[in-house]
């Protein structure tokens, strides 16, 4: 299933202009998480982990899940918790 959510992601963002190298290196480490609590919607990811994953900043951070959150690729609901991780939800890319 990780496999499907990546290759459809990938295929989908050929032609999307707004994302770029560091979009699709947060999406495979918000995939990993996936993968790594059982592929069920929706995860708990924390930013320092997710950052350190996908070797971007903490900016690009903030700027990439906003993008993909606007792109229909994920919701997000952060937590402001730093015991509580975010809410991530992989969405269906038909």
């Amino acid at each position: 299933m990780t496999i499907d959510f990546f290759v459809r992601f990938m295929q989908q963002t050929a032609d999307d202009p707004l994302l770029g190298p560091a979009h699709i290196s947060l999406y495979a480490a918000i995939l990993l998480q996936f993968r790594q609590q059982g592929e069920q919607n929706p995860i708990s990811a924390y930013r320092r982990e997710l950052v350190r994953i996908s070797k971007i900043s903490n900016r690009s951070y903030h700027k990439c899940m906003n993008d993909l959150v606007a792109g229909g690729y994920i919701d997000y609901l952060p937590s402001f918790n730093p015991f509580l991780g975010s809410l991530i939800t992989l969405k269906i890319i038909l």
